[in-house]
């Protein structure tokens, strides 16, 4: 930035502080055809991530971005993984 005379002038800006390090899990929801969600589910357990519910439709489950990864490329029978924000 500069003032009236073109000279240069700082800007201090406070940044909020950054949270913990470390994994965070999200809520993850795999979408699938009515009568797959068994096997859904068990593709996402091999998969080592925890199953939490398994619903008409999906199931949901808990991963890190890791995780959330691994699903999109190796869960076969869900059509979309999507994440839970709300």
């Amino acid at each position: 930035m500069t003032d009236s005379d073109g000279r240069h002038t700082a800007i201090l800006v406070t940044l909020p502080p950054m949270p913990p390090s470390g994994p965070t899990l999200d809520d993850g929801y795999a979408i699938v055809a009515p009568g797959l969600e068994r096997l859904a589910a068990a593709e996402l357990g091999a998969l080592a991530l925890t199953v939490t519910a398994v619903e008409p439709g999906g199931v949901s489950f808990r991963a890190d971005a890791a995780g959330l990864y691994a699903a999109n490329l190796h869960v076969r029978t869900a059509s979309r993984i999507v994440v839970r924000l709300a």
